[in-house]
């Protein structure tokens, strides 16, 4: 799950998956605002088919979330 949601993110965002692995936060090190956040909740909630309505920094926090919500 967590390389797809990598691909996802890099796709979108155009973020090599590298850069996204080893970051520690999407705003601090990748500078990702919260507009490019947005439009990746609404995609992988639409990959999923899940709601999230929680906040993540990370691409750990977020595959959490996407695990917590799937079950």
């Amino acid at each position: 799950m967590k390389n797809k949601i990598v691909e996802i993110i890099s796709k979108e965002l155009n973020i090599p998956a590298d850069d996204l692995l080893s970051a520690g936060s999407f705003r601090t090190d990748l500078n990702i605002d919260s507009l490019d956040i947005f439009q990746v909740t609404l995609i992988i909630q639409k990959e999923y088919g899940i709601s999230i309505n929680e906040t993540y920094d990370t691409v750990d926090e977020l595959v959490k979330l996407v695990d917590s919500n799937e079950k």
